[in-house]
């Protein structure tokens, strides 16, 4: 390929170009970096080399090892994360052994290395011949086959044994919740994936497949998992085929750091909130991950922490200790009052706290504006916590605490085995949908 492609971008085997980004000295601005850049490659090599240096920077949020390399801005957009890839790309060959592997929609290729590094017999595609060419050098950099073809998602040229597909989302730049508006539409997915042994269709975090009910009768047995990473909400699967045996129906899958990987799910539960004024003397409040309320496992998990929601359809729970539990971050509840700024102010002075750090649910305001309001200019920084009670607004000033491991008495289930199908547990501000799975 030279030293560079058509499509104004570098190719795998640009070294000069390589070199010179392998050169710069850390600290350079923007500008400083352009310059540099362009003296040594040219004007032309020089700006393409100065935007990728600015991609592959902001990619390592993403992709931290550094192996999404080759990348465009609205690839990298798009861009799966590397713990997330990583994860089910794990998953996905614990069912998914042998055969051959479909990444239908690859982009870039963040999920494709994901499935790589578990050892899949893998063809990546995409539509667009740019991202597919990005994607081949990606995998080829990193060491793994460079299986990849340029080809419509809704029309792939093989039968593969497993689909993995990530429907466009993008309609004229706006991200759209309607399916029949995805390239591929849901429905050309599912079906598909009715070719399939066994297919993972991504859909967006704030997806409800209550809104779709007419759709998912097409794939009855369908699992859906919403995946958090590091407490915030990424993304939501559908698991068809010999890859939903064993999975309950809703199932919230929750990744932090490394190595942390909580998993929980079955059908939704019940469970009472605080009467009262019940809720004003809980001694700890636990604020669930976002995949829990998604996935309908907040129930669940309060069940088997001992601890009741403070109000009804209100995602904070209160109890009187913090129970280990998969999802949940802790806070010791130092005082409460309800929520007037003169009484509040009152609290804070007597715990001689200044500025604040508002969370909040069930309130109007932003917690910029609250903690606004709220805040004094004299003593040290402190956390309160905004709820709606059947009460009214209420605050609680808090001290979060340090995550707690989950104890040997949550049921557990390995990542490694089908559970059962009712059930798992991992050893380890949404709303709910609008009706239980």
């Amino acid at each position: 390929m030279g030293r560079g492609t058509e499509m104004g971008q570098p190719s795998q085997d640009d070294r000069e170009l390589e070199a010179a980004l392998a050169e710069l000295p850390v600290g350079l601005d923007a500008f400083a970096i352009t310059a540099r850049l362009r003296q040594q490659l040219g004007p032309k090599r020089g700006r393409i080399a100065a935007e990728l240096h600015e991609l592959r920077t902001r990619a390592l949020k993403r992709f931290p090892s550094g192996r999404l390399r080759f990348l465009t801005r609205k690839g990298l957009e798009q861009a799966t994360p590397e713990r997330v890839a990583g994860a089910r790309g794990a998953d996905f060959m614990r069912r998914a052994s042998c055969g051959t592997i479909l990444d239908a929609t690859c982009g870039l290729g963040a999920d494709s290395l994901g499935l790589a590094a578990a050892g899949a017999q893998l063809v990546s595609a995409d539509h667009d011949p740019e991202l597919a060419a990005r994607a081949r050098a990606n995998l080829l950099a990193a060491g793994y086959a460079g299986h990849v073809i340029v080809a419509d998602a809704a029309h792939p040229p093989l039968d593969a044994d497993w689909l993995l597909c990530d429907p466009d989302r993008r309609v004229d730049g706006q991200r759209s919740m309607s399916p029949e508006e995805w390239s591929p539409t849901l429905r050309d997915c599912l079906r598909l994936a009715a070719r399939c042994r066994g297919a993972a269709i991504k859909l967006p975090p704030a997806y409800d497949p209550s809104r779709h009910a007419e759709l998912h009768g097409l794939a009855p047995e369908g699992c859906f998992e919403w995946t958090s990473l590091d407490g915030s909400l990424v993304e939501a699967v559908l698991w068809l085929g010999e890859l939903a045996e064993g999975r309950p129906r809703a199932a919230a899958r929750m990744l932090r750091g490394p190595q942390r990987d909580e998993a929980i799910g079955g059908e939704r539960e019940t469970i009472e909130p605080h009467a009262g004024p019940a809720a004003h003397e809980v001694a700890w409040i636990a604020d669930p991950d976002p995949a829990l309320i998604r996935a309908g496992q907040l129930e669940r998990v309060a069940r088997r922490a001992g601890l009741q929601p403070l109000a009804r359809e209100l995602a904070y729970l209160g109890g009187p200790a913090a129970t280990p539990a998969p999802g949940l971050a802790y806070h010791r509840v130092i005082a409460s009052v309800p929520l007037d700024r003169k009484q509040v102010r009152a609290m804070l002075a007597a715990h001689e706290i200044g500025p604040l750090t508002v969370k909040k649910r069930g309130h109007s305001d932003s917690a910029e504006a609250l903690a606004a309001r709220h805040s004094r200019k004299q003593g040290r920084r402190g956390t309160l916590i905004v709820a709606r009670l059947d009460s009214g607004h209420r605050a609680f000033l808090v001290e979060r605490m340090p995550r707690i491991e989950p104890a040997p008495a949550i049921e557990t289930a390995s990542l490694d085995e089908p559970a059962p199908r009712g059930e798992v547990v991992g050893d380890e501000g949404f709303e709910p949908p609008t009706s239980s799975l």
